[in-house]
């Protein structure tokens, strides 16, 4: 549990930085590592949120591949 909340940090002060030099792309990576972070953890629902920001992201920068990445991360969230 410490270190997924460290984890956690990590990706965030990534959030900020992708925000910071205007990456899509890597804003939303970020929002899919916190996603991770939160499945691993079991919050689910809190993974839903996070891949549903990197999904909006993805399909709004056109990002196919990210995308198609984040799309089996759904599916082992949902399994």
């Amino acid at each position: 549990e410490k270190d997924l909340a460290r984890r956690e940090q990590i990706i965030q002060d990534a959030l900020r930085k992708a925000r910071a030099i205007g990456s899509s792309r890597l804003q939303g990576m970020a929002w899919r590592l916190l996603g991770r972070t939160c499945l691993a953890d079991g919050r689910y629902r809190c993974a839903l949120d996070r891949y549903q920001q990197a999904a909006q992201i993805f399909r709004r920068n056109r990002h196919p591949r990210q995308l198609a990445a984040l799309n089996n991360e759904f599916g082992l969230l949902l399994y």
